[in-house]
């Protein structure tokens, strides 16, 4: 499904499903111009009409358990960030701890994953995606400077073909959480494209507000950033930490 306009993909998602309105699973719903996007913690994500990817989808993981919805994170990051390899195959693309996607270290992806789950079972979730394709000049309030495939690529990009080449992923990296003997490469592979990952980089603790060397040694299984600082390793949630270098 397709609107010109529309506030929020995965709001529309969300208002759609809390009605018991049935949606299949993968159902797409892509917005030429998205007035109102939202990313982690209330964060807005603010694109041009009709330059980039901006789409949500239903799916229905309850093949994961409840302790492991982080696995979903990982094979919607790994689909993203493979995408964009596979359009962009001669830049440096990672993904910056959750989800956010960089290309050359600024920030070309964005995805808000929202789940709702009825006690010990999960409902759905809903996966919310941007991508910016071929917006030159952006508004937004990152410690990462935002980019876009044209920016980096010094090209225009066909919308529709990137979306299929997304898709494609999206299949793949689903298909591929719904047997758990995968698991294990693909933490890696999310570990192996993960910025900082066994390097030792500047770190911001927001409740101290000290800045401290550390290095990246894992992302566990509630998706808390691992990083030892001191010889120890502590574990921050989402906003609790900042990258610095």
């Amino acid at each position: 499904m397709i609107f010109s306009e529309i506030s929020s993909t995965n709001d529309y998602l969300k208002q759609r499903l809390t009605k018991s309105e049935p949606l299949t699973e993968g159902s797409v719903i892509l917005a030429v111009h998205q007035t109102k996007g939202r990313g982690q913690m209330d964060s807005i994500w603010k694109t041009r009409a009709g330059e980039n990817l901006t789409f949500s989808f239903p799916l229905y993981p309850r093949f994961l358990s409840i302790q492991n919805q982080f696995w979903l994170n990982i094979g919607i990051s790994l689909a993203v960030l493979k995408s964009i390899q596979e359009v962009l195959p001669k830049h440096d693309v990672s993904i910056k701890w959750p989800n956010d996607i960089l290309i050359n270290n600024k920030k070309a992806s964005g995805m808000l994953i929202e789940n709702s789950l009825k006690g010990k079972i999960w409902n759905y979730s809903i996966v919310g995606i941007g991508i910016n394709i071929n917006q030159e000049d952006f508004e937004v309030d990152t410690q990462f400077s935002a980019t876009s495939f044209k920016n980096e690529d010094k090209q225009h990009f066909d919308l529709d073909q990137v979306f299929q080449i997304v898709c494609k992923h999206l299949n793949h990296y689903y298909t591929e959480l719904q047997d758990s003997e995968n698991w294990d490469d693909l933490k890696q592979t999310y570990l192996d494209n993960l910025l900082g990952y066994n390097k030792i980089r500047s770190f911001r603790i927001q409740k101290s507000g000290f800045i401290q060397e550390g290095v990246i040694q894992n992302v566990d299984e509630f998706g808390q950033l691992c990083i030892q600082i001191d010889g120890r390793i502590e574990k921050f949630g989402l906003k609790e930490v900042q990258f610095i270098s």
